[in-house]
């Protein structure tokens, strides 16, 4: 990374041209356009290190995302107002913006599993199968002792997996393991079956 002292003179820089008033001239705006492309490229491995860190991974969309919430940033700060120095204030909303958006995926994606999951216990318990003849012996047959008395207790004959844990002898959390890997097995041999016929 450049010098930090370099990346705040050209912060300063970007933000006095954009204050200003002359914001027509184009060599504003060309030396505008190559500041900000000079900050960008110097923060990239800030970038890189907190997207890293909160999802454990990067990808081109996160980093561009990351880029469009900097801008932002670089337009929000205000020297005036605080006493934090502008790469820290950069360093520290970015980390709250990568927190915040891993977070906001990891429930949709809960969300949507959740979907799934309620799709498929309908599908199980559903009177009206009269589109398909399953043979529902074989298709709960995959499934391991405990979970075919999940799926069974649980979902068919709608047991709390409270009531279930205390019976089985197991923990809530990996009842609810137990479930989701149940879920997933029907899931994928009804897919399997739905395509044979």
């Amino acid at each position: 990374m450049n010098d930090t002292k370099q990346v705040t003179e050209w912060i300063v820089q970007y933000q006095a041209i954009e204050r200003s008033q002359d914001t027509e001239n184009q060599k504003k705006k060309q030396e505008q356009k190559e500041l900000l492309t000079n900050i960008l490229t110097a923060l990239t491995p800030m970038l890189f290190a907190r997207c890293s860190y909160y999802f454990g991974y990067t990808t081109e969309d996160l980093i561009q995302n990351g880029y469009a919430r900097m801008i932002e940033l670089l337009h929000e700060y205000d020297s005036s107002r605080t006493e934090v120095p502008v790469l820290g204030y950069l360093n520290r909303m970015i980390a709250c913006y990568y927190f915040s958006l891993n977070r906001k995926m990891r429930k949709e994606q809960e969300r949507l599993q959740s979907i799934e999951q309620d799709t498929l216990e309908s599908a199980l318990v559903a009177e009206d199968t009269h589109h398909y003849e399953y043979d529902w012996k074989n298709i709960l047959s995959i499934l391991n002792e405990k979970e075919y008395k999940i799926v069974t207790e649980h979902i068919l004959k709608k047991k709390t997996l409270k009531t279930l844990c205390f019976g089985m002898h197991i923990s809530y959390p990996y009842a609810k393991k137990l479930k989701s890997s149940a879920l997933k097995k029907l899931r994928y041999q009804l897919q399997s079956v739905s395509c044979l016929k």
